[in-house]
């Protein structure tokens, strides 16, 4: 008897650790993007909304919609605060192929920044050359990025269908 109190009592305490632990990280993740926006308004970056947030050793790639499209930016953070580093870019939210992409090099932190709008439903995969990229989708737009440790020149850029459909983008 003893022991079945024991474990109730064990599981109680683990569920309220664990329950903390959420609340802890989501304050922390909604306080991050607060931070951000704050970064971009201090930049004078004007969107409409925040669609991802990658976070990198250097800091964070931040990818947002404006009235031009999809653009993306580099934010670091300095001690207690995240600063504006560099972006720019602008995707077409409606591709006339299904898919768009655009470039962004930070030369002076040797990153480069390629992402762009998957609108085609059949596209599961996108290269940018030869290698695959990550996908996000969030609140019914879909973009396509990929985060290289030195600028961009030469690239390609393909989609792939789920037929196995090969379509080159640029």
């Amino acid at each position: 008897m003893r022991q079945k109190t024991f474990i109730k009592f064990a599981v109680m305490m683990i569920a309220i650790l664990l329950l903390f632990s959420l609340v802890a990280c989501s304050s922390n993740r909604t306080q991050q993007v607060q931070d951000i926006k704050n970064a971009l308004n201090k930049a004078n970056i004007n969107y409409e909304s925040i669609h991802h947030i990658e976070i990198i050793d250097e800091g964070v790639v931040v990818f947002y919609l404006t009235t031009g499209g999809l653009s993306e930016g580099f934010i670091e953070r300095n001690k207690d605060q995240w600063k504006w580093v560099f972006g720019g870019g602008s995707a077409d939210v409606s591709p006339q192929n299904g898919v768009s992409w655009q470039i962004t090099n930070g030369t002076e932190r040797g990153i480069g920044l390629a992402s762009g709008v998957i609108t085609n439903e059949k596209i599961i995969e996108i290269t940018f050359n030869g290698e695959p990229t990550k996908i996000v989708s969030h609140n019914g737009k879909t973009i396509w990025f990929t985060i290289t440790q030195s600028p961009i020149s030469k690239f390609q850029v393909k989609g792939y269908t789920s037929d196995n459909q090969e379509i080159t983008i640029n």
